[in-house]
């Protein structure tokens, strides 16, 4: 399959019919409206000759887009070759997990609370966790969170009461500093599966980072490129209400910025909390309003639960290709059925192992090694699809380094 680039065009300044309008950030804001770059050049016959020649590529019909074609491009504001060397640079990982050995005894007949959120992703790592703490003779207590900033300070009041012996946390939807006195209450170590807080005092280690959560919107933004082989406009879809996750569409913008600076970059923004039928229609009379816009980025992969569905059924399929960061096994079922063209994974399982594993290093007196790990991200698309599509997909044989550093079995 051949590479496709993404290019930025010049747009007329009349408001779409969803209001939008012509700003350099490129972000909505408001959900469902567009802002773009401030000082946008109005069209110009050169400007019209390049979409035009952009249409016309297209028109000659534009590659499938598998992940690890050979082909490249470049010239026109993008360079197609380059996005797939840095595309491959992030996938093209080892394919198992390194963990170092402990080298000390890790104690047995620990608890642990492990703070949740409503989203997948969460339960997901959750999952995780307690397989981990299985493993050592741990047992985990589960605080729910209901992913609301007051939501997230009941939740850490109940941590603060009965932590355990240490807290994992997904899903913050606030700065640690918010949740300070919580956490001197609780005075035992945190490991944070994601959080845009640097580790310092109680918070030992951050293991979706800022830096891992962008690089993966990286690697949506490099696929981008590769497969669009001609301009287009993309726009990624997220919910700016988590925090955690806000690096992923600065990673992708730039990504494709970095590659083909005439592509064109907006956001739509959207909440977690409409997950389903409300925010698959939101996308859909998006795109419809929208009709240049020919991919769509998830910031997550709950985030486009049953969107290819209704994005068919709005006869949208040959106008957008959808893909996501942080895939989920709905989103794998896209890819199958042909509704998501490429879905990028994250470590689900993995990440609430690398959380037990940096707690079992700190309770035992280990050095606790790297505080921000990078997770391993795949690109999964119909050549390569896991055979079970009712979990996450997992690095294969992680427990198994795993349970090697910890000398247990």
């Amino acid at each position: 399959m051949k590479p496709v680039q993404v290019l930025v065009r010049n747009l007329p300044t009349a408001k779409a019919p969803t209001g939008r309008m012509l700003v350099e950030s490129g972000e909505l804001t408001k959900p469902g409206k567009v802002t773009r770059a401030k000082n946008v050049v109005r069209p110009t016959l050169l400007g019209a000759v390049l979409a035009t020649a952009a249409l016309a590529a297209a028109a000659c019909g534009s590659p499938s887009g598998a992940v690890g074609d050979g082909a490249s491009a470049s010239g026109a504001g993008i360079n197609v070759a380059q996005a797939k060397k840095d595309l491959d640079a992030i996938i093209a990982e080892p394919g198992e997990i390194s963990v170092p050995a402990i080298g000390k005894a890790i104690p047995k007949g620990k608890t642990i609370s492990y703070m949740t959120c409503p989203v997948a992703v969460c339960t997901e790592v959750g999952r995780g966790v307690e397989e981990a703490a299985k493993t050592l003779g741990w047992s985990v207590r589960i605080v729910q969170n209901n992913a609301t900033p007051i939501g997230y300070k009941n939740a850490w009041d109940q941590v603060a009461q009965n932590p355990g012996d240490g807290v994992i946390n997904a899903g913050p939807v606030l700065p640690y500093s918010a949740v300070e006195s919580q956490m001197a209450t609780a005075g035992v170590p945190v490991i944070s599966s994601t959080s845009p807080s640097p580790v310092g005092g109680y918070l030992k280690a951050v293991i979706a980072s800022t830096d891992d959560v962008r690089r993966q919107g990286e690697a949506v933004g490099h696929w981008v490129v590769q497969d669009a082989g001609a301009p287009v406009t993309s726009v990624f879809i997220h919910d700016p209400s988590i925090p955690a996750l806000a690096s992923a569409l600065p990673g992708y913008r730039d990504a494709v910025k970095k590659n083909c600076p005439a592509c064109d970059v907006v956001d739509l923004k959207v909440s977690a909390a409409q997950i389903g039928p409300a925010l698959a229609q939101q996308v859909v009379s998006y795109l419809q309003s929208n009709p240049d816009v020919k991919y769509a980025a998830f910031g997550l992969g709950d985030l486009a639960t049953g969107v290819p569905a209704a994005i068919k059924a709005a006869g949208l399929s040959d106008q957008v290709k959808v893909t996501t960061r942080a895939a989920t096994p709905a989103n794998l079922e896209d890819v199958k059925n042909g509704g998501m063209a490429v879905a990028f994974t994250g470590e689900l399982y993995e990440s609430g192992w690398r959380a037990v594993d940096k707690l079992a290093r700190v309770l035992s007196g280990a050095p606790i090694g790297d505080t921000y790990p990078l997770g391993l991200v795949r690109a999964i698309t119909k050549d390569n699809l896991p055979s079970d599509l009712t979990v996450p997909y997992s690095i294969p044989g992680y427990e198994a380094s795993f349970k090697k550093a910890w000398n247990v079995s």
